[in-house]
């Protein structure tokens, strides 16, 4: 077979029966799940179209898989006509790929006006191409086919219907024969499915639902995958009669909102995340800065500890310095108070000195003249010129010269000049004399001689 699937089309006015005449074709009683809604009166029960899937077994047991389709009523007294024709356009959901049988379904009987339009509708919506894929079922069909065979030639209005759909016809009673009516049915569909080849009737609304189908499967592709099912089982449903295009639009919609609404929330959170990076390396560079500063917190601590301790050390130097200065200090006023009273001695010694100086050289004058007097009073008495008695008192002017001050010897000297005049006169000196006037002299040089001492320790001092 060229397809695995034949799409079969069941349409016509309300209250026709097409319904029942569905379930009896799709082997499902009425009122059993699944089953087509058969309505009572002018109000019809299907409102858009619901499919079922079923199976035909035609000769030598070849099954053919089949989709039968029932759409909403014509006539139906609770719809405008824009919305009959808008529900009865949800087929095309059905069938995306094209319809291989119509059958029309029209209640035996005299035809209303608007059934008759209601054919011609349906006529000139699928254009001439239907005509080999549409059949006529008529229903309420109590009677042989051969007695509505002859009425149909006698009513144009029928004729007209007959004329409009040339694949076939068939007459059903649903009601009493319903086993009857499925043969004729399954009979009905293979002959013009077989009759066209297989091939699907072609129409741009058929067209338009592939297009449809496809590309709301691509906006449900591009769903994340837990959002697919909800529109995807709208999708199939819609195939089946049991959705509405704009409940499959609602559905896909809703659930691209909620992707819109995750991928705001994605990308906020993307956002908190990189901002929560940025602060997490905030963070660590804060924490690096910390504990550098840290460790230059620890170096400071270290340097402030060591310089402390210098600061102890050097306050310890001081102290020790001070000690030490304050004895320096006070050394140093004892060696100014030393120095002093050494320059103090310095200067008596000077002094002194100068005098002992002034001493000495008075005494060094003073002992040459008394020696130039005593070797002359010495020459006197070798001449024995002088007596004895101006000996003795030129030894003891010699004497007091020795002993006494500058003032004395210039005295004794000038009372011995005086004696020694005297004693150049005088001749008659005694032996005794004599002998007194040699030990003084002796003594005299004795003076001299402890004086010259004296005035050379003078003289280092």
């Amino acid at each position: 077979m060229a397809c695995t699937r034949f799409t079969i089309l069941m349409c016509g006015s309300t209250g026709a029966g097409k319904s029942t005449a569905g379930n009896i074709a799709g082997n499902i009683a009425s009122g059993q799940p699944g089953a087509f809604k058969v309505g009572h009166g002018t109000d019809s029960e299907t409102k858009r179209s619901e499919a079922i899937d079923f199976n035909i077994v035609g000769p030598g047991g070849i099954v053919y898989p089949c989709r039968l389709i029932d759409t909403i009523g014509f006539g139906d007294s609770e719809l405008k006509p824009e919305k009959q024709f808008e529900g009865f356009s949800t087929f095309i959901d059905l069938a995306p790929g094209g319809l291989n049988v119509i059958c029309y379904v029209q209640k035996w009987g005299r035809l209303k006006s608007d059934e008759q339009e209601a054919m011609h509708l349906v006529a000139e919506a699928f254009g001439a191409g239907q005509r080999t894929h549409t059949a006529v079922v008529i229903t309420h069909c109590t009677k042989e086919d051969g007695f509505y065979e002859e009425e149909i030639k006698k009513s144009s209005a029928w004729s007209r219907v007959i004329d409009y759909f040339q694949g076939g016809r068939i007459y059903i009673d649903s009601q009493e024969q319903p086993e009857v009516a499925r043969t004729k049915l399954h009979q009905l569909m293979l002959h013009i499915i077989q009759k066209n080849n297989s091939e699907k009737l072609s129409h741009a609304g058929f067209e338009e639902a592939v297009q449809y189908r496809l590309q709301k499967q691509q906006l449900i592709n591009a769903l994340p995958f837990d959002l697919r099912t909800g529109p995807q089982t709208i999708l199939d449903e819609l195939q089946q009669g049991k959705k509405s295009r704009s409940e499959l639009e609602a559905s896909i919609i809703q659930q691209q909102r909620v992707e819109a609404r995750r991928q705001e929330q994605a990308r906020n959170l993307k956002k908190a995340c990189e901002d929560l990076q940025d602060q997490i390396g905030q963070t660590a560079n804060a924490n690096q800065r910390a504990e550098e500063a840290k460790r230059k917190t620890g170096e400071a601590e270290e340097w402030a500890r060591a310089e402390a301790q210098k600061s102890a050390d050097l306050l310890t130097a001081n102290q020790g310095l001070e000690g030490k200065l304050s004895q320096a200090k006070m050394q140093s006023e004892r060696t100014i108070a030393d120095n002093r009273r050494l320059a103090a001695e310095a200067a008596q010694a000077k002094a002194d000195k100068e005098r002992v100086e002034e001493k000495v050289n008075l005494l060094a004058a003073k002992v040459k003249e008394y020696e130039e007097a005593a070797k002359k009073a010495e020459d006197a008495l070798s001449n024995k010129t002088i007596g004895w008695a101006v000996v003795s008192g030129l030894a003891g002017a010699g004497l007091a010269a020795a002993t006494g001050g500058a003032t004395e010897i210039t005295r004794q000297a000038l009372a011995a000049r005086a004696l020694l005049t005297a004693a150049t006169s005088s001749v008659s000196v005694g032996v005794g004399v004599w002998t007194n006037g040699q030990k003084h002299i002796k003594e005299l040089h004795d003076k001299v001689k402890e004086t010259k001492t004296a005035r050379d320790e003078a003289q280092k001092k």
